[in-house]
């Protein structure tokens, strides 16, 4: 039994562990089971964005990692990179999934087609110069494992299970994008204006 616990034997456990982790962190979708996806889950979420635009609610959602189903609903502050679930706004999807909101900003334009973040101090006396911007994440639709649209006690709005496998993230990228709308009855569009770490770097 006290061989169980040999330094030989942990060490490959360990490694073994690590193998494991690393072969699921890179696990490969063909572009048949990436197209199945995105047929099964485009109208789905193209319906759920009209609705609520056509009903004038919110489109709240809650992303939450397959990996970690079990620490929802509690918050681990001691866990470090991204939590295991979060709530975001749900704003349009695009040619290969979703959109969600990840904060807001303002963009200076420094010259044709280059951008920069808004430093804090030019936001003074109510200054709203600059393009009012959304940070959006982009969730590919072959991520999606499973979407509950209902809700649960704790939040009543969509949850969407993702595998967190880019980088440990959901996200194939994040862009800044502006929101625009034909008309006051129309359902707002986006248009992406550039990489949100390529227009940060602007800023320093």
């Amino acid at each position: 039994m006290i061989e169980l616990f040999a330094p030989g034997v942990i060490y490959k456990a360990i490694k073994d562990l690590i193998l494991f982790g690393r072969g699921f962190q890179k696990r490969k979708f063909s572009p048949e089971e990436k197209l199945a996806l995105r047929d099964k889950w485009k109208p789905l979420f193209e319906e759920q964005i009209l609705n609520s635009h056509q009903d004038g609610i919110r489109r709240d959602v809650i992303i939450r990692d397959v990996r970690r189903m079990e620490k929802y609903p509690e918050a681990d502050s001691d866990e470090k990179g991204i939590s295991a679930w979060f709530r975001l706004g749900l704003i349009d999807t695009y040619h290969r999934g979703i959109l969600v909101a990840l904060g807001w900003d303002r963009l200076i334009e420094v010259s044709e087609n280059v951008y920069r973040t808004k430093k804090p101090d030019e936001y003074v006396n109510g200054n709203d110069t600059g393009i009012k911007v959304v940070r959006a994440g982009k969730i590919p639709y072959y991520l999606i494992e499973s979407v509950d649209f209902d809700g649960d006690e704790y939040y009543g709005f969509p949850h969407i299970y993702c595998h967190f496998l880019l980088k440990s993230e959901p996200y194939e990228s994040v862009q800044f994008y502006e929101e625009k709308q034909l008309d006051s009855l129309s359902k707002p569009f986006y248009v992406e204006i550039g990489d949100y770490a390529a227009i940060r770097k602007e800023a320093i």
